[in-house]
């Protein structure tokens, strides 16, 4: 049986893990029948990654945020990823911000910070085993 092949854009642009990106990875390895490739978007050259075909991909948070400087490297790999790919993508917080920013939406600062759980709803496919409602957690400075 064929794996289910997902891109996995590590964003945290300080050359650490972080918390979220490793449960994440682990979370998506737990499926048993996943191959799962990270690259690092301050690091690495990841064109030939991005024109293979994938099934999926995940873009990372980052400590930064649209609304700080970001590296043009970082946003373009991100870019580059997002509209090479004929795959579901999730962005997550920053992999977030850059999707909506790739595709044409606006990011700009909340005048407040943002925490709480959120319910989001989500359609089975490569990142989603079924359909329904997830909870999430969320701290956000822009959106």
């Amino acid at each position: 049986m064929r794996k289910t092949k997902i891109l996995f854009v590590h964003n945290n642009t300080n050359n650490r893990e972080g918390k979220f990106s490793p449960m994440l990875q682990s979370a998506l390895r737990k499926w048993g029948d996943v191959s799962l490739t990270v690259v690092r978007s301050w690091a690495e050259t990841y064109h030939a990654l991005s024109t293979q075909e994938w099934d999926g991909a995940v873009l990372s948070g980052s400590p930064a945020t649209l609304s700080d400087f970001v590296p043009g490297d970082i946003l373009a790999r991100n870019s580059l990823v997002i509209h090479q790919m004929n795959a579901p993508a999730l962005g997550v917080c920053f992999g977030m911000q850059v999707m909506a920013y790739s595709l044409g939406g606006d990011v700009g600062l909340l005048p407040d910070r943002c925490t709480g759980v959120q319910s989001v709803h989500v359609r089975r496919s490569v990142l989603f085993r079924s359909d329904g409602t997830i909870s999430t957690r969320h701290a956000h400075g822009d959106c």
